[in-house]
């Protein structure tokens, strides 16, 4: 599951409190090294030769003549190759004994010491014990020596032991040197944080991330140096070539080559440049000082002609302990911020092999297998191209039942929300087919995604009884008994983009959930060919909403609502269609008591082959229904049925129907319905308002005669019974009875339209008040056009009988009646006395009415115990 990855990470600087530790053992030591050491003057060596100095870490030789141990101090400026900084060095050389063989031979024993502080405020330790021999025959000296180096100039500590040979010559001089450093050789310093995209490992999700440490690398290096001819031999001008190797476990090996040039300036000081270049850190360029300060305490050393002098020369070895920043990768399990614990995932694929485990290693190969082995809490993913035949699955609290495709994300303690990952290189979502009952039982707090269901027996998702929380998304039902049924809950639900279709009973079912309950329904629910009601909600009091609703090819109610108490919403427009010929309404409401409030609707249904009901029925309940607007086109059955309910409002729209009444509404307690147009054929009525309170308006276009709507109807074209604030305007009316027909109504307004009329005794419009209802104004009758042919007919014809006074206003009409007892206007009034009161009429216009009644009357009246107060124009003239 893990491993280890090669790679080079910038070193970071110390912190200032580091770097004051650092700065105090760094005085500690310079003090300790100040001190001269006198103990070992009885073996000091005779007078030597002034040495050929060491470039770069400094290197005086032993100088009898004045301090036996000696120090010195250089200076490396640039940025150096292996730790990316400057460096100050100061040293010591010791020469523990001396002896001298009788050819003449020498063999000097010494210590080395060195502390070297780097710009960043690191230090790093030298210790070196060696033994050197000269060879007076061949006039060269030979040496090795063994070393301790303490090291932390990086993050941590490092410890090394090395040992190196060396020969010195006049000409030649050359050393090679091995690193091997002990103790804990890698070691961590922080990490980088979590990277890239999280993924599966067994039964967790890991957090990718990367541990970096430093690595003390083992190596070698070797040089070869030669003096510089042509130059000054006090110069001692000498060039330097080498190469150096360093490698460890985890990261690449170091191939590098090293070149030195460097001289003398005075006795006392030595310059030098160095270039280094590898295949880690490129090319380097660094140059330095070196400054014997007890020279400066010695006396000068006689001309030498031998080489005996190298016995005093420092090592030549690499101060520091080679380090290789690394990084580890090591992801960690994503962690459950509600648990502390990490996520748990069940991986299940129908193609794994039979018997795994529910890791992404191993997936389980059915969903009789994951309820087994599934816990609360756990996400259940299901492998795309997966098909689970003949199985279903029951949810335990807290699960996620999770379709490998898509877009999934998990909240983790560490990094908050990260996408969940892919298990698979791709294929179909995953599909529970012919489930026996229910293909998915919900329980509480989880949430179900990218699951395709199809033909179960019984509801494509099923919860009954919820009270905790569901999150349904991007689901597919086709073919089963129910798409979701939802039932008996308190529950919070919600449910986005989640297409059903061919249902053999109702697509969705929301059944007495209770008033705690929630059902939001995001994106697009698709309801498709339902065998039942597209959407049903029956009882209970849950808040439901619907954000956008397509159903299509009903087969009966698209919409049902029985005894809902709560408030349900549909709030982008919808479009019902009846290709199927369905002869059930569209939309049902009834025997409720909450609200149902609907953005545009618009219903087309021109397939039916026999009458139907009524597109919108509303019906025995005390409820509010609202609509934005509402538009229907249908034949064979009515448009809006209406009948005892409580608030009814509908703020635009038309409708058109043949077959049946436009307009029914029918002891409608509270009403505000403004329609553009209604229209009516093949039916009796057009248009009913009767024992309704509030308001009706068909305004038309306010222009075009018809723009209001053509009633073609056998009976009445609109009737007006008991009923309060009534518009009609720019109607075309063709009836077998009456146009306009009110009884006991105030505010009924006729304008602008046409009534036309070819049967027996047929009334253009019949207003009547009696005194079984006690209202009756006012009536408004303008410029209205009314044709009739036939006897005994009457174009206006208002009765105001026994009631409290009303009015009426009849003015600039175009009356055309042909036939045998016909009147044009007829004006009654029936009261209960002489005086005025009850069963009075007031005439509200003068304006002009034209009337032709051949060979009948033109106007008349008729006042009993009652009076007509005002008058109107017929013809030119005054009437009464």
């Amino acid at each position: 599951m893990f491993q280890r990855v090669r790679h080079h990470i910038a070193p970071a600087s110390p912190s200032p409190a580091v770097r004051r530790v650092r700065v105090l053992k760094v005085c500690v030591l310079l003090g300790m090294l100040l001190v001269p050491v006198r103990a070992h003057a009885q073996v000091t060596l005779d007078p030597i030769e002034t040495p050929q100095p060491l470039s770069g870490s400094g290197a005086i030789a032993t100088d009898t003549f004045g301090l036996n141990t000696h120090l010195w101090a250089a200076f490396d400026g640039g940025e150096g190759p292996f730790n990316g900084a400057s460096y100050a060095t100061l040293g010591f050389f010791t020469p523990r004994s001396n002896l001298v063989s009788n050819l003449g031979n020498e063999v000097v024993t010494y210590i080395d010491g060195r502390v070297a502080v780097q710009d960043r405020g690191g230090m790093t330790v030298n210790a070196a014990y060696g033994a050197r021999i000269y060879q007076q025959e061949i006039d060269r000296v030979f040496g090795v020596h063994a070393r301790y180096t303490g090291d932390n100039t990086r993050r941590n500590y490092f410890q090394q032991v090395g040992v190196g040979v060396e020969t010195f010559g006049d000409i030649i001089d050359a050393n090679a040197n091995g690193y091997l450093p002990f103790g804990d050789k890698g070691r961590p310093y922080g990490n980088t944080g979590f990277v890239g995209l999280p993924i599966f490992g067994g039964n967790t999700l890991l957090l990718p991330q990367y541990n970096l440490e430093e690595q003390a690398m083992f190596g070698f290096d070797a040089e070869i140096g030669s003096r510089i001819p042509g130059l000054p031999r006090e110069l001692d001008a000498r060039i330097w070539g080498g190469y150096y190797f360093f490698d460890s476990d985890d990261v690449d090996a170091i191939n590098g080559i090293r070149g030195r040039v460097e001289a003398r300036v005075n006795p006392q000081l030595l310059v030098h440049v160095t270039v280094t270049s590898d295949n880690r850190f490129n090319t380097h360029v660094m140059a330095g000082v070196v400054w014997d300060f007890t020279k400066i305490l010695a006396a000068p050393a006689p001309p030498t002609t031998t080489n005996r002098a190298s016995l005093g020369r420092l090592s030549r070895y690499n101060q520091n302990v080679m380090v290789a920043e690394t990084s580890v990768y090591t992801p960690i399990p994503a962690i459950d911020p509600a648990t502390g614990l990490p996520f748990r995932v069940v991986h299940v694929n129908s193609g794994a092999t039979p018997g795994g485990d529910g890791t992404i290693e191993a997936p389980l190969n059915s969903l009789t297998q994951a309820g087994a082995v599934s816990q609360s809490g756990d996400i259940v993913y299901l492998h795309r191209a997966s098909v689970f035949d003949g199985q279903s699955f029951v949810m335990q609290d807290n699960q996620r039942l999770l379709g490998e495709g898509g877009n999934y994300t998990i909240n983790t303690q560490q990094l908050g929300n990260v996408p969940l990952p892919k298990a698979t290189l791709g294929g179909a979502r995953p599909l529970i087919r012919n489930s026996a009952g229910a293909a998915v039982t919900l329980a509480n707090a989880v949430e179900v995604a990218g699951i395709g269901i199809e033909t179960s027996t019984g509801a494509g998702f099923l919860a009954d009884g919820i009270s905790g929380s569901v999150l349904m998304t991007d689901n597919t039902i086709d073919g089963s008994f129910r798409g979701l049924d939802l039932r008996n809950s308190s529950g919070t639900f919600t449910i986005n983009n989640t297409p059903i279709s061919n249902t053999t009973d109702d697509s969705i079912v929301l059944e007495e959930n209770t008033s705690a309950a929630t059902f939001a329904f995001g994106g697009t629910t698709s309801v498709n060919n339902p065998g039942g009601i597209g959407v049903s909600v029956q009882g209970g009091e849950a808040t439901i909403t619907f954000a956008d609703v397509n159903i299509t090819n009903r087969n009966s109610t698209a919409i049902g609502i029985g005894r809902a108490g709560g408030t349900i919403t549909f709030s982008n427009p919808m479009t019902l269609d009846n290709p199927n010929g369905s002869l059930t309404e569209a939309i049902g409401i009834a025997n409720g008591t909450g609200t149902v409030n609907f953005s545009d609707v618009t219903i087309t249904d021109t397939n039916r082959v026999a009458a139907g009901l009524p597109q919108v029925i509303m019906g025995n309940n005390s409820n509010t229904t609202i609509f934005d607007s509402l538009n229907i086109t249908t034949t064979n059955g009515g448009g809006i049925s209406a009948l005892n309910v409580g608030t009814v409002t509908i703020n635009g729209g038309s409708v058109s129907a043949s077959g049946g009444a436009g307009v029914i509404f029918n002891g409608v307690n509270a009403l505000s319905a403004m329609f553009r147009s209604v229209s009516a054929s093949n039916t009796a009525d057009g248009i009913h308002v009767i024992n309704s309170n509030g308001n009706v308006n068909i305004t038309g276009d306010g222009a075009t005669p018809g723009s209001g709507g053509t009633l073609n109807v056998t009976d009445t074209g609109i009737a007006v019974r008991a009923a309060q604030n009534v518009l009609f305007n720019y109607m075309d009316i063709t009836a077998g009875g009456f146009g306009l027909r009110s009884h006991n109504s105030d505010n009924v307004v006729l304008n602008s339209s046409t009534i036309t009329g070819n049967s027996l005794g047929f009334v253009g419009v019949r207003v009547t008040n009696d005194n079984t209802e006690n209202i009756g104004s006012p009536v408004v009758l303008s410029s209205n056009t009314i044709n009739i042919t036939g006897d005994d007919t009457f174009g206006i014809w208002a009765t105001n009988n026994a009631s409290p006074q009303g009015s009426i206003r009849i003015d600039d009409h175009s009356i055309s009646l042909t036939g045998n007892n016909t009147t044009g206007i007829f004006i009654q009034t029936i009261g209960t006395g002489p005086a005025s009161g009850p069963g009075d009429i007031v005439l509200l216009s003068l304006q002009n009415n034209s009337v032709i009644s051949t060979p009948g009357l033109e106007f008349t009246d008729s006042q009993t115990d009652s009076t007509i107060f005002g008058q109107i124009l017929v013809n030119g003239l005054l009437v009464p």
